[in-house]
């Protein structure tokens, strides 16, 4: 009975070890993670995110070229976001777009 209780609970090792990570060191994370540091530790690994990156925001850059919303595009690496101009328009009320409790909120001006 408690073999077919603890297969119905954790079913093989591997999930059995999952289980109890926070205790039993779990290999498949600790694995994951030494890979993860493999890869971000790897000559030019920076250098490639700040490329990747730069051309990345730029071609959004130019896409919203001309935008009368846009205020700006900021980035660092991979990490960015886009922040509009405050617009005061009747369509641009969160109660239009039927978020009625967000109303008196700015609804743009903000990184999104």
């Amino acid at each position: 009975m408690a073999e077919g209780l603890w297969r119905r609970a954790y079913g093989n090792y591997l999930r059995c070890e999952i289980h109890n990570s926070t205790f039993g060191g779990n290999a498949l994370a600790c694995r994951a993670a030494l890979k993860t540091l493999d890869v971000i530790g790897a000559s030019g690994f920076l250098a490639s995110v700040r490329e990747r990156g730069e051309a990345l925001f730029l071609r959004l850059t130019q896409a919203l070229e001309g935008s009368r919303l846009l205020e700006r595009v900021a980035w660092r690496g991979l990490l960015g976001g886009i922040k509009l101009k405050d617009v005061n328009h009747p369509w641009l009320q969160w109660e239009n777009v039927g978020l009625e409790e967000l109303r008196g909120r700015p609804i743009s001006g903000v990184l999104v």
